[in-house]
């Protein structure tokens, strides 16, 4: 099955400068992957190591440019999971900035033990805009590590404790950015649920006002594991860190990874922004 998914980024800096970050090897080093190799002429677009999924070496990292417009557009394939990839990013340059535009075309549907391409793709940009941004990406997930049972992630956001947790538990907040119909009943034993159809959250088996979320977590035909939020004051704002535990030993977890790593990042960009801003669409596009 081929499907689409498009989303688009508003971004404070001009097409000329984003380009370039995405197409020269120092700059993409930077905030991208560990190594780059990118020649337009010659059509090749290599990226390889820790920093993307899977972990590849150099010959596993060849990508192919498949067409190009100095600062407004860049298209490649990759195989990923076993499925090809033609992926678009398109840059159209504003007074104030840039839109932009994110465009998958594949089999893009989320394989277990695998990240998902959109998760990869928000979390990409994500790192972008925080490298435009800074200069500096400040956490940047290795997919050299390993994960067995449970794994935990923490990041710290530039806001107090207080609207850290409201973005957690205000179901009008968690539609924003990735809920859909989302339930919220705030007490021990109470129903949390994001509302979607395959499932989720289910009930918190802690609840302590800006301090912690425990929920049971049920997805699919999974099995019932456990999530946690922890929440920290610090004197930059707060330390905010997600616990995923109660895994098959077997089993493989760059998609929960990814997942919720993807999550943090809208949680930071919902408390950065203004009330109307939404985080992007996760339903790809059947298109064969």
């Amino acid at each position: 099955m081929k499907q689409r998914l498009k989303w688009t980024f508003d971004i404070s800096h001009p097409s000329i400068e984003i380009f370039s970050a995405l197409t020269e090897p120092y700059r993409l080093e930077q905030w991208f992957c560990e190594h780059a190799d990118v020649s337009m002429t010659d059509g090749k677009y290599d990226f390889w190591g820790k920093y993307t999924p899977g972990n590849p070496s150099k010959s596993e990292g060849h990508h192919r440019i498949l067409s190009y417009s100095e600062n407004k557009r860049l298209s490649y394939n990759a195989d990923y999971a076993g499925s090809p990839l033609e992926i678009t990013l398109a840059l159209n340059g504003l007074d104030a900035g840039t839109i932009l535009t994110t465009t998958i075309i594949g089999d893009l549907t989320v394989k277990s033990g695998y990240a998902w391409p959109g998760d990869i793709c928000l979390i990409s940009v994500e790192n972008l805009i925080q490298w435009l941004e800074k200069g500096v990406v400040e956490n940047r997930i290795d997919f050299s590590e390993t994960h067995s049972r449970e794994f935990s992630l923490s990041m710290n956001i530039n806001k107090p404790a207080k609207d850290v947790f409201d973005a957690l538990v205000n179901p009008e907040k968690l539609n924003r950015y990735m809920g859909k119909n989302a339930v919220v009943e705030r007490r021990p034993g109470g129903k949390y649920s994001y509302g979607w159809p395959a499932g989720g959250a289910i009930s918190f088996k802690e609840y302590v006002e800006n301090e912690k979320l425990a929920f049971g977590w049920k997805y699919g035909d999974e099995p019932l594991t456990e999530v946690s939020w922890g929440l920290e004051e610090t004197d930059g704002g707060t330390r905010l860190t997600l616990e995923h535990r109660g895994f098959p030993l077997d089993r493989e977890l760059w998609d929960y990874v990814a997942g919720w790593w993807g999550i943090m990042l809208m949680i930071n960009r919902l408390l950065h922004s203004g009330p109307d801003w939404r985080g992007p669409n996760y339903e790809p596009e059947t298109i064969e």
